[in-house]
């Protein structure tokens, strides 16, 4: 009598389909091209991988011209004949202008970091 309420119990006149997880929404978007930001880096010649081509470069986050919106400075690692920093000034629509040239900060060398403060304490 039990087996048979067991055997009937686990009858189900549905058919089991395998459970597919839900795709987790992604964190982050890809939206470079849209806001203006052109930049690939360059981390110096190919094929001899001398210690400051793998050291990597830096970025910052920092607002240059008080309009209260972060601006964004990309370093390039590529050597004296490399690329050049860029500097990019954020709009109020939230696009990018690359402001580099006449800066003083479009530079080419081996850039491995940046750091930035108000040392004038202008704001």
């Amino acid at each position: 009598m039990l087996l048979g309420s067991v055997a009937v119990g686990c009858h189900s006149s549905t058919s089991h389909s395998v459970l597919e997880a839900p795709v987790p929404l992604a964190w982050f978007q890809d939206v470079t091209e849209k806001v203006g930001l052109h930049f690939i880096h360059n981390a110096g010649p190919i094929g001899d991988y001398f210690m400051p081509y793998i050291m990597g470069s830096g970025a910052a986050l920092f607002d240059f011209n008080n309009d209260d919106r972060l601006d964004i400075y990309l370093l390039h690692n590529g050597g004296p004949k490399g690329a050049r920093n860029r500097l990019y000034q954020q709009m109020p629509d939230g696009t990018f202008r690359d402001v580099s040239e006449g800066s003083g900060l479009d530079l080419a060398g081996y850039h491995m970091g940046v750091a930035v403060g108000d040392v004038n304490n202008d704001g």
